[in-house]
């Protein structure tokens, strides 16, 4: 009888398994026919908002709004977004354009088979508001190097943005002429060999961005070329000690047209490396040990400084200072 009843328990269960299985493809068929056709087109595309640089859209469409359903939104014919929402907004257009869009939907993929993409909804087109604020004027023009034979000026600065994003180009007009920089490029470089170069003369660049629409920065950035180097540092002077080596050195300012950026210390005549900065001073016992990274001497030693400008004309020597390492 035990056996008996197992072996019946067992039919039904292989009877439940076979309908359940033929369950189951029956709906993947079903399914997989639901993916390879066709679904209606997006009805009701219209533009809820724009401006000069990005258009928002909606649409209705039949197809369940379940996250599996996407939607492609199109500019002038080619795909810009995916959605599974009926809502999109396009960014980075370009302002003044008119563009066409367009909305498709497409069924899930099921295994192996591609959902169906409809056809193109009905298209809208759109003129987007005209650019005509010009961009902010460029930050933190500088010299960042000089050349000789030929002579020729490295000009950077800092990348900025406009009201669209960010700018596509910048002008640099200096005593030569003016130049627009390739695209995004913050940096150029100016052959100044056609100037006089002798100490006493000065020349002036202006920087401006340019954006896509070609407005440019009411105000341009400047900077002035100064060919006379600096004067020479005065009155070196130890002012501490750090576990008995020579630490802060100070003196007076070098003089300069400009303004210094930094300068170059000396031990013994052997360069140390630059200060990074205009201030008069330097921590000598963290210049040699963590910028020149170089063994100290023992005994007397001489130290100088030599100042750089801004328009990277190098001064000449300080007078020597006698320190005495340990």
């Amino acid at each position: 009888m035990t056996r008996h009843a197992l072996l019946r328990a067992g039919a039904t269960i292989a009877g439940a398994f076979t309908l359940v299985t033929a369950a189951l493809v029956g709906q993947s068929a079903a399914a997989a026919g639901a993916g390879s056709s066709v679904p209606p087109a997006p009805t009701g595309l219209g533009v809820v908002d724009h401006d000069a640089t990005s258009v928002e859209l909606a649409w209705s469409s039949t197809e369940p709004q379940d996250g599996y359903t996407t939607f492609n939104v199109y500019a002038d014919g080619i795909r810009v977004y995916l959605t599974p929402a009926t809502t999109a907004t396009v960014h980075g257009l370009t302002p003044g354009s008119t563009v066409e869009f367009t909305v498709t939907v497409k069924r899930p993929d099921i295994g192996d088979r591609i959902g169906a993409e409809s056809a193109h909804s009905a298209p809208v087109r759109v003129t987007l508001d005209a650019d005509t604020t010009p961009p902010p004027t460029p930050e933190n023009l500088r010299l960042t190097g000089r050349q000789t034979q030929p002579e020729r000026l490295g000009l950077f600065w800092t990348a900025t943005r406009d009201d669209t994003g960010g700018v596509r180009r910048y002008e640099v007009t200096g005593p030569l002429g003016s130049t627009l920089t390739d695209q995004w490029r913050t940096w150029h470089i100016e052959d100044v060999s056609g100037l006089d170069l002798s100490p006493g003369n000065s020349y002036t660049f202006e920087l401006r961005a340019v954006d896509a629409a070609g407005n440019r920065s009411l105000v341009p950035a400047t900077f002035v070329f100064e060919t006379t180097p600096p004067g020479v540092a005065t009155g070196l002077r130890q002012v501490s000690t750090r576990s008995g080596y020579p630490a802060l050195i100070e003196w007076t300012a070098a003089p300069d047209n400009a303004a210094i950026m930094s300068y170059e210390i000396f031990l013994d005549g052997e360069s140390l490396g630059s200060t990074g900065t205009a201030a008069p001073r330097v921590d000598l016992f963290e210049q040699i040990f963590n910028v020149a990274c170089v063994p100290p001497p023992s005994g007397p030693a001489t130290v100088q400084v030599r100042a750089t400008d801004t328009s990277l004309n190098t001064g000449a020597l300080s007078a020597p200072l006698t320190v005495v390492f340990p």
